[in-house]
């Protein structure tokens, strides 16, 4: 049956109507789609931007955190120094204790055994009472302390360290060769040798540490620790390890004396 003309209008008319508004939903469910998108993408850009930041803040707190750790370990060198500083002054002073009581008991001694009052000394008599001491206590060659002084230098080093949890720890040294050198070069050479052998060696071992000069071609090394236990024994043995080092250094150079230049090893 055909449809009249006016009808057939009408109905194309509903049909485009339909269409449109299937078309203006379609339409709205894409924006919708779009903004969705667009909600998506912001996100996606906020989080990395906040993972970003996160990564920097990361990165901040890891050379914050290697700042602290630098300067704790500067903080316990400063006080190891001055704990180390304290134990030689403390041993220092013990020691000068120890050598006035000695001191006085020889004059003590002395008196009994002339029988009579020590008389005071002359003003004069200081100086030569002052160079008796320094041949007591020093090397007369290398002006290190002697062995017999270092042995009560290594028990004040001992009880300071005990008295502060810290370990001491003492190393021997001989030169090689220097009997030979004194009974070819003469004992001359072989003096000058040992002054200029103690003024490297004083060099490399540095304030923290004491030289002792031994019997004959022998020295030794006093080094002093605040630590106890195994870093106690770690840093004492990287100390020795250091000083040793340096000195073997130090010692592939000749020693010029007068027309001799002479190599020197140690032990």
């Amino acid at each position: 049956m055909e449809l009249a003309p006016a009808e057939e209008a009408d109905c194309l008319q509903s049909s485009l109507a339909k269409a449109q508004r299937r078309i203006e939903q379609q339409a709205q469910a894409l924006e919708a789609e779009l903004d969705r998108a667009d909600a998506a993408e912001a996100e996606v850009a906020r989080l990395t931007a906040w993972a970003e930041y996160q990564h920097e803040l990361n990165e901040a707190l890891n050379q914050s955190q290697q700042r602290i750790a630098l300067l704790e370990d500067q903080v316990q060198r400063s006080d190891d120094q001055l704990q180390r500083a304290k134990v030689m002054l403390s041993v220092e002073s013990d020691l000068v204790t120890g050598l006035r009581m000695e001191l006085k008991e020889t004059r003590l001694q002395l008196d009994q055994l002339r029988g009579a009052p020590r008389p005071a000394p002359p003003p004069e008599a200081d100086g030569d009472e002052m160079a008796l001491r320094r041949l007591a206590l020093q090397d007369p060659v290398t002006g290190l302390p002697n062995f017999h002084h270092g042995l009560r230098t290594l028990e004040q080093y001992l009880s300071g360290a005990a008295r502060v949890g810290g370990l001491a720890a003492l190393a021997r040294i001989d030169i090689f060769r220097l009997r030979d050198l004194n009974l070819y070069l003469g004992s001359q050479v072989g003096d000058e040798i040992l002054r200029q052998f103690t003024s490297r060696f004083q060099g490399v071992a540095g304030n923290d540490c004491v030289l002792i000069r031994g019997r004959d071609d022998e020295f030794w090394l006093l080094v002093a620790c605040t630590s106890g236990g195994p870093v106690g024994v770690r840093r004492v043995s990287e100390q020795l390890s250091n000083v040793m080092g340096r000195l073997m250094v130090a010692l592939k150079r000749p020693f010029d004396v007068g027309d001799h230049s002479v190599h020197v090893s140690v032990a």
